[in-house]
């Protein structure tokens, strides 16, 4: 079943931000499964609060559903998306053309890609409880926000950014939305029926820093180790230099 028969896709010229969109939506009363795509945001937000500039040219986007499955698997549904997008730009990748030049996609972790080592997609998952009158029941919607640089990206920022374009790599905008959400689709609709595990071991395959040694911050203290692994609920498995394994949920990390 094609991914167009699952989401009904609303479009705008404007938005102050996807997410916030899919929040009113939701607040509104508006059930059901939606995409919700702007040529511009302007008040895009990444994680921790911070602005994701987002001027016309390149993707973004909210998925919002009904998320009937447990909430304490939101860390294995950032995976699910991040190698979904990955999965996604692999395929254009590996059109003959493209394949004459030495490319990188890697995915760093939680939701972050990264194309010769530059950041130029991030993703944000969200949830909003929301009372059903009709069913007398608490409904936790969950909101998944990707914004993708196609054809420009910031460079005022302390990270390395890129766009596709800035590679050399050319995909019709509507070619690369299409193909991310029939790998949401197809991996979301696995890892409901079969669990984390095949998704984990892709994700392993293409992760960015994974057996290098990191910087992470936690509550505001920074800390290192090496990074191990990703366990079975998607948490990043940290080695600290005591040899202790310590389990990261969200925080900051960057490679040595």
């Amino acid at each position: 079943m094609s991914w167009l028969n699952k989401y009904s896709i609303i479009f705008f010229d404007v938005l102050d931000s996807t997410d916030l969109e899919a929040k009113r939506m939701i607040k509104r009363g508006v059930r059901g499964n939606h995409v919700i795509v702007s040529a511009v945001q302007t008040r895009g937000k990444g994680r921790n609060g911070n602005f994701w500039h987002s001027p016309d040219g390149n993707l973004y986007f909210s998925i919002v559903f009904d998320h009937k499955n447990n909430l304490s698997n939101l860390s294995q549904l950032s995976l699910v998306t991040s190698l979904s997008c990955h999965e996604a730009m692999q395929y254009f990748l590996n059109d003959k053309e493209l394949s004459l030049f030495p490319k990188l996609f890697k995915i760093k972790w939680p939701n972050d890609l990264l194309l010769n080592d530059k950041k130029f997609c991030g993703i944000l998952l969200q949830t909003l409880p929301c009372m059903d009158v009709h069913e007398d029941k608490i409904i936790n919607y969950l909101i998944i926000g990707v914004g993708m640089n196609l054809t420009n990206s910031p460079k005022n920022i302390n990270y390395l950014t890129t766009s596709l374009k800035e590679e050399g790599i050319e995909h019709k905008y509507n070619d690369v939305f299409n193909k991310i959400m029939e790998r949401f689709n197809e991996n979301y609709k696995l890892w409901q029926a079969e669990g984390f595990s095949d998704i984990r071991s892709r994700w392993i395959q293409n992760t960015y820093n994974v057996g290098k040694k990191v910087f992470f911050d936690m509550k505001g203290k920074k800390n290192s180790g090496l990074f191990k692994d990703i366990d079975e609920d998607g948490q990043m498995v940290i080695e600290l230099e005591s040899g202790v394994l310590h389990k990261v949920t969200s925080c900051d990390v960057q490679v040595v």
